[in-house]
């Protein structure tokens, strides 16, 4: 074995890059800076650009004084050391020699390509050429070139860990067997055994331990916290994703946290926000806003005083000192707490849903009075028209409540305080009497509700009679309370006299 070793010597090229430094340099550079720019862009139509997975490989190989001129077994093996150390990859084939000279390829195996790439990742490789199992000494390191096809890699494949600037910048992933992971830029960021996740940039961001596919764009002190997997701070300062905040995301702002477990939640911005513990699905935003309990919203001005914070589970809270508006037009401000802009031709407001998500009741503008309606049964069910009058079972009241059908009370109170008062006058009970005899009287029933057999006079009648009230078509109750005491004032007086003159026929008979 060691006078074969002798007898073949190896001459090496080491490929065109090593004799032929300064030109092949440059290709080199400008293939890594291709690769740069397509892994960012995304254009899948330049990808095809891209340069072979295969490094070429040249030698010139001699048998003592005498130019080789045949068949060989060619193994080229990489190492992480001069001699001994570990062997990072090897690819074999069987090449054809003329005069001396041979030409193959290092990567030419498909199955190890991945191993090639993360080879020439190493800080050190050198490479052994073995010929017909004879290797052969001294082992070569590699120059540039094939750094460019770890750059393309590195740029295209999310099988591995960059870091811009690592001067300024921390990725600790190699070391726990972690990969994917990218520092795009800025400076004294940090990941850490977390596979796939990214920091575009900024200045002291974090991504802490098992945070895999999280991903900080910018800002200042930034904080992704152990197991807060797929999650996001778009940017601003001091926001910190806590223990096992999955799916979250913070969009900016400053000084934002979602506490640890609150799966799915939302900061959007603001200041001073928060996401409660084990709070799923939850969203906070503005100044002071907590949104402590699963499935809740919270929206907190700036007016204060102190936080603006949930109490149970679903709910959705809003302090908005300036007044809420839905619905409004650009320009207009919300002229209350609350103001909402209508829509359709009856300017619809609200609809009310039982729970099974049938509409029941429904608000809205009609007839430019306050509607409200039994939805698709009837409107009016209680109308307040403009200027006051209200309606119960009709859109157009003639007094301050006009009710369409029967009225049900304990008691009903008639105002009827002197001090309301004026244009007061006595009248003459007799006279009331005499028109009481004249009015007729009637039984009758309802159109509307016809099983019910009422007695009283008509209110024409009443009206032609009396002349009383406002209207022709009803009975004011005062009124008919009136007319009726009057007559029983008259009756009253017509009984005493005639026991006058009862009591005076009775004396002169002696009785």
């Amino acid at each position: 074995m060691t006078t074969k070793r002798h007898i073949w010597r190896l001459l090496l090229l080491l490929s065109t890059f090593t004799f032929h430094p300064s030109r092949f340099r440059r290709k080199a550079v400008a293939i890594a800076v291709t690769g740069f720019w397509l892994g960012f862009g995304g254009q899948a139509s330049l990808l095809l650009a891209q340069p072979s997975l295969l490094i070429n490989y040249q030698g010139r190989l001699t048998d003592g004084t005498n130019l080789v001129n045949s068949t060989v077994g060619l193994s080229l093996r990489l190492y992480n050391a001069e001699s001994g150390g570990v062997l990072l990859y090897e690819d074999s084939n069987t090449v054809t020699v003329v005069d001396g000279l041979y030409n193959t390829f290092i990567g030419d195996q498909s199955a190890n390509t991945n191993t090639l790439v993360r080879a020439l990742l190493e800080t050190n490789v050198h490479l052994e050429v073995v010929v017909d199992g004879v290797p052969l000494s001294p082992r070569e390191p590699l120059a540039a070139v094939p750094y460019a096809l770890a750059t393309r890699d590195l740029m295209l494949t999310p099988l591995w860990n960059m870091t811009a600037f690592p001067g300024r910048n921390t990725l600790r992933n190699d070391e726990f067997g972690f990969f994917g992971s990218t520092i795009a830029g800025g400076s004294g960021n940090h990941i850490v055994q977390s596979a796939d996740s990214v920091i575009a940039g900024g200045r002291n961001n974090v991504i802490s331990n098992f945070a895999n596919i999280a991903f900080i764009g910018s800002g200042f002190r930034n904080f992704i916290d152990p197991g807060a997997n797929s999650s996001v701070i778009v940017g601003g300062e001091n926001n910190r994703m806590r223990n096992g905040s999955e799916y979250s995301a913070i969009g900016g702002g400053r000084a934002n946290v979602i506490d640890p477990g609150s799966v799915y939640s939302t900061i959007p911005g603001g200041i001073f926000n928060r996401v409660g513990t084990n709070a799923l699905a939850s969203m906070a935003a503005g100044y002071g806003a907590e949104a402590v309990h699963s499935g809740s919203f919270v929206w907190s001005d700036i007016a204060g005083p102190g936080v603006m914070r949930t109490t149970a589970d679903n709910q959705f809270l809003i302090r908005a000192a300036g007044g809420m508006g839905i619905g409004m037009a650009p320009s207009n401000a919300p002229g209350a707490v609350l103001s909402i802009r209508g829509r359709g031709e009856h300017s619809e407001w609200i609809a009310l849903a039982n729970t099974n998500a049938v509409n029941r009741w429904h608000l809205n503008g009609r007839s430019n009075g306050f509607n409200i309606a039994e939805t698709g049964v009837s409107d009016a069910r209680i109308f307040i028209r403009p200027g006051g009058n209200v309606g119960i079972g009709t859109d157009n009241p003639t007094n301050r409540l006009h009710v369409i059908g029967n009225v049900q009370a304990t008691a009903f109170v008639t105002s009827s305080d002197r001090n309301t008062k004026e244009n007061i006058q006595p009248v003459e009970p007799s006279a009331i009497l005499e028109k009481v005899m004249a009015l007729p009287i009637s039984t009758w029933t309802f159109r509307e509700e016809p099983s019910g057999t009422h007695i009283g006079p008509m209110a024409q009648d009443f009206h032609a009679v009396f002349g009383f009230g406002n209207t022709e078509t009803g009975i004011m109750t005062v009124d008919a309370d009136g007319v009726a005491l009057a007559a029983i004032q008259a009756l009253a007086a017509e009984n005493a006299r005639l026991r006058e003159e009862l009591e005076a026929i009775k004396q002169k008979l002696g009785l």
